[in-house]
């Protein structure tokens, strides 16, 4: 007697992405054959059934795009901070402006007062740094969307038998 054990539907726990609907007002990032580029970032100026109207920030004219003509479309979810550049950015720009200022000491470059001067320029920078990543370097945090009729939803199967 054969018992087949586990079906595995992809299509029953799909991701967050695929169940994430694209609506007016968006705010999304698309690729397109038509763009002749890799991505395009925009706005949803309206959904329909087989189709998307989208004003790409660079610009104030709107393209009517074919979801078939849609290569890959990102939505953004909100932002998220740039605390990496901003602590590299920062650093770097404290060790310069604390090596400049290290410069001016009487006892000239590689005594303690240099030396001081560029520990204070590191340190200010890598704190102005997280401080910029947290405020002024923030990006756009992106999830992948499914549009309909791009063959979401499609499962694979599993069998064993004993």
């Amino acid at each position: 007697m054969r018992r087949w054990f586990g079906v595995l539907a992809l299509a029953t726990s799909a991701p967050l992405a695929a169940q994430t609907t694209i609506t007016e007002g968006d705010r999304v990032r698309i690729s397109a054959e038509s763009f002749r580029m890799d991505a395009r970032i925009g706005t949803v100026r309206s959904v329909s059934n087989d189709r998307l109207v989208f004003r790409p920030a660079d610009s104030t004219e709107s393209v009517e795009l074919n979801y078939r003509a849609i290569q890959v479309i990102d939505k953004s979810v909100g932002k998220k901070a740039g605390v990496v550049p901003g602590v590299i950015y920062g650093t770097l720009v404290g060790i310069l402006a604390g090596g400049l200022l290290g410069t001016t000491c009487e006892g000239g470059v590689g005594d303690s007062c240099s030396s001081r001067w560029l520990v204070r320029g590191t340190a200010g920078g890598l704190a102005l740094g997280v401080v910029a990543g947290f405020t002024i370097l923030r990006t756009d945090r992106w999830i992948r969307v499914t549009l309909p009729g791009s063959g979401a939803g499609a499962g694979i199967g599993a069998g064993f038998s004993f």
